[in-house]
């Protein structure tokens, strides 16, 4: 289904207005309707084409990318997406179980474009990681615990306290939502929070530990949160190295932040304890 139909915009705002009912305290855009009541808008250019738009509050604070990752920021970021998780609990939409690319569940899809990937071991090393994931990890992740899920908080949807580096003020861009295994969205955030030297292992624990506080995960859930790490990961190098091919004249910017994706990949494609 198309990012932009009207029931994926409908999907987006219920949620927003059903997390803002259920915890107000949580750190999300609100949405401001229009004089007429109304979630959405509609303008059109001068050639007649159509436009919807919302609009909603602003959050203060800086994106986490720009912010040295820490022990403690990645435990309050498990905590704050375990609370946000707890107020997306039990909420229903027609549109939560599109098809996504960004889905773990669905990466072994994307092997048909693994091709894109110029570097001849990196792209056997996603590819045999999607053919044992397909068949080893997603069917026994797949009847876990599932809801809705914000599936992609990473450090440029979490918003930073400019005072406190460690402190959430803001998660954004509720665009790829879907109905997901819970543990998905802990592994989503941890593939983000891989840089430079930093234990990877521990890492991903902090994001558990936070997440935990709140909504304690089962072990058939944490044993599984390597792999969906590494799910993560793998998307990330196919979508952008697909999307600089598509789109070369904008090659440089798309492809930023691959190459730490890439370098947190065959970190953890190493490990022995995940084969």
């Amino acid at each position: 289904m198309p990012a932009d139909t009207k029931p994926i915009r409908e999907f987006q705002s219920g949620v927003l207005r059903h997390i803002e009912a259920s915890d107000p305290t949580l750190p999300v855009p609100r949405l401001i309707p229009t004089l007429a009541g109304h979630d959405e808008f509609s303008v059109s250019n001068r050639d007649g084409e159509g436009f919807f738009g919302s609009l909603v509050s602003f959050l203060q604070g800086d994106p986490a990318a720009a912010r040295p990752s820490t022990r403690q920021r990645r435990i309050n970021f498990g905590r704050t997406l375990a609370q946000l998780d707890d107020a997306l609990a039990g909420y229903t939409h027609p549109s939560d179980r599109r098809v996504l690319c960004w889905d773990l569940m669905h990466a072994a899809q994307l092997l048909d474009i693994v091709g894109v990937i110029e570097d001849s071991a990196l792209r056997r090393s996603v590819a045999h990681f999607l053919e044992r994931f397909d068949v080893e990890v997603r069917p026994q992740v797949e009847p876990l615990r599932t809801q809705i899920i914000h599936n992609d908080a990473n450090n440029n949807n979490l918003l930073l306290n400019p005072s406190d580096s460690d402190s959430v003020s803001g998660i954004i861009d509720f665009g790829d939502m879907v109905r997901a295994p819970l543990v998905n969205e802990v592994a989503v955030c941890a593939s983000y929070e891989l840089h430079g030297d930093a234990d990877p292992i521990g890492c991903i624990l902090d994001v558990i530990e936070g997440y935990a506080q709140r909504i304690p995960l089962f072990e058939n859930e944490i044993r599984h949160v390597f792999d969906l790490v590494l799910a993560r990961l793998a998307i990330r190098l196919l979508i952008t190295n697909w999307r600089a091919q598509r789109y070369p004249d904008n090659r440089p910017y798309i492809l930023r932040n691959t190459l730490p994706a890439r370098h947190a990949f065959e970190l953890l494609a190493s490990v022995p304890s995940q084969k």
